[in-house]
């Protein structure tokens, strides 16, 4: 069927299953939410560190966290690439995320509404958009 129509029974209920590239411009407007007065330093981190950050929900749970910047201290300070690991659940509206965040479980919550996919908690509030 999913070959003829492009739709499948098991997994197009799942709306969370698929490949997620960051977005920017929603992601700096989830923090004004938070934070109203987000520097334009603020705003140039999340448009340039997160460039290349993913998230990816698999079919059998598996959700990963790919590319998320982390601040080094030194002098000067650097920034590395983290990929976290861990698995999803779904909810009524929303789906549980919890990834393995330095050797702790942190739970976030996903919300999916057409290709938009909102990641929040663990002191992030990601956007990312449905890759094609």
């Amino acid at each position: 069927q999913f070959l003829e129509t492009g739709q499948s029974a098991k997994y197009d209920p799942e709306k969370i299953l698929g490949r997620w590239t960051f977005d920017a411009p929603a992601a700096i407007a989830l923090a004004r939410k938070s934070k109203p007065s987000l520097s334009p330093a603020e705003k140039r981190w999340l448009n340039l560190a997160f460039t290349q950050t993913s998230f990816v929900a698999a079919p059998d749970k598996q959700a990963f966290l790919k590319n998320v910047p982390r601040v080094k201290p030194g002098n000067p300070p650097t920034v590395e690439s983290q990929a976290y690991h861990g698995q999803w659940e779904s909810g009524s509206s929303t789906y549980t995320v919890a990834l393995n965040i330095d050797n702790k479980t942190q739970e976030m919550t996903a919300t999916v509404q057409n290709d938009r996919l909102t990641l929040s908690g663990a002191g992030m509030e990601l956007a990312f958009d449905r890759e094609n």
